[in-house]
């Protein structure tokens, strides 16, 4: 029962381990997130090279139209990223890239704990 319960935990380990190295360095909060979102893509930057940025940065990221997100006035068509990191506690990473005119005009960050449900 012992092994078993062991045999678990270090695969979720490592499971954890492989989802936070996605972000060279996993942000501490909210702020630092969507400065680490920015400082590869700062406000401006065609809206293309930002997903593409996200994406190298570990999220997934998908298009998605006239939905809301924390921080939104209303709904929006937007890029959602997202990526869960975390060994015991998984911690869900979520940004809103979004665009004007094909440029990044704002990016708007959420981060929850995950846990049992």
């Amino acid at each position: 029962m012992h092994i078993r319960y062991l045999l678990l935990v270090a695969i979720a380990g490592w499971a954890g381990l492989i989802a936070t190295t996605a972000l060279a360095s996993p942000p501490e909060n909210a702020d630092e997130f969507r400065a680490a979102v920015l400082k590869k893509s700062p406000i401006g930057s065609p809206i293309a090279r930002a997903k593409a940025n996200a994406e190298a940065m570990g999220l997934t990221c998908v298009w998605v139209e006239r939905q809301s997100f924390e921080g939104l006035a209303g709904k929006a068509d937007f890029y959602h990223c997202s990526l869960v990191s975390g060994i015991l506690v998984p911690v869900y990473w979520q940004a809103a890239l979004i665009p004007k005119n094909k440029k990044l005009d704002n990016v708007l960050v959420s981060v929850g704990l995950l846990g049992p449900l």
